[in-house]
């Protein structure tokens, strides 16, 4: 499937505001060879277990529906990322 030259989305920087350092990323992709688009979050192990992921993909989750207007994001784990799936289902996917 052609995809447009500019979706008008892609991979955030997600900073921590009190110390101001690069702790992961967050946004949203094309699935490669795929149609669909993807949620995608990743942090530094230290950031993980306090909600930070969910906070991150919330907000590209709302950016992709309201300001992109897609139709539809997915998310892929693989089985064994307990975490990601947590994530998943707390933002309902």
């Amino acid at each position: 499937m052609p995809r447009p030259r500019s979706s008008g989305f892609g991979v955030w920087a997600v900073i921590d505001k009190q110390e101001g350092a690069l702790i992961g990323q967050c946004g949203l992709k094309y699935l490669p060879d795929r149609p669909e688009v993807e949620i995608l979050y990743a942090l530094d192990t230290p950031y993980w277990g306090r909600g930070l992921a969910t906070e991150a993909a919330a907000a590209a989750l709302r950016y992709g529906f309201e300001v992109v207007v897609l139709e539809r994001i997915v998310a892929v784990a693989k089985p064994e990322h307990r975490a990601s799936h947590h994530v998943m289902e707390k933002l309902g996917m």
